[in-house]
């Protein structure tokens, strides 16, 4: 009786330790939004049915991916992952559409949820930060909110200026 008594206690304390809120460094987030195409690239605005993956921009270029999937008729992704610094989706349609997601505890403590339409500048603005991480120019926790908003308004300001052809890798 007594032995019952104490695994009940014991199985207790541990579903109300997970239950209790706290992340243990160990929570879960909901990323979502949707894929745009470039204006004149595919037959819809949106990339539809497209596969995507999700990077944990801290992690070793081979060991980036955490998480894959596969855009819905709209052109939307949705995914959990476990929160990380900064992470960046990338969809494979017609061209590479792309973004980067701030996804730290100092951005958004309270937040599971992160929503973001990714379109052309936010693709250039990956690019960027991407290639700055993995040549050592930046480190991930410098790639945060603030540095990527900033990113995508030097990228709004290239695409502006034209000269930008998202069919060929290297013009990106």
């Amino acid at each position: 009786m007594r032995y019952r008594t104490i695994t009940a206690l014991f199985l207790t304390l541990l579903i109300f330790a997970g239950c209790d809120g706290s992340s243990g460094g160990n929570d879960s987030i909901l990323l979502e939004g949707t894929a745009l195409l470039p204006p004149g690239i595919g037959e819809s605005e949106a990339a539809r049915e497209a596969p995507f993956e999700v990077w944990d921009l801290s992690k070793p270029q081979a060991q980036r991916v955490i998480a894959e999937g596969i855009t819905d008729g709209e052109g939307r992704y949705s995914v959990r992952i476990s929160r990380a610094l900064t992470v960046a989706v990338v969809v494979f349609a017609d061209v590479r559409v792309s973004g980067l997601i701030d996804t730290s505890e100092e951005t958004a403590p309270d937040s599971a949820l992160f929503s973001k339409t990714f379109e052309m500048k936010t693709d250039l603005a990956c690019e960027a930060g991407v290639t700055a991480l993995d040549e050592e120019a930046l480190e991930v926790r410098a790639l945060n909110a603030l540095r990527i908003a900033n990113l995508e308004k030097a990228a709004q300001i290239v695409l502006a200026e034209g000269g930008v052809d998202f069919t060929n890798p290297a013009s990106v």
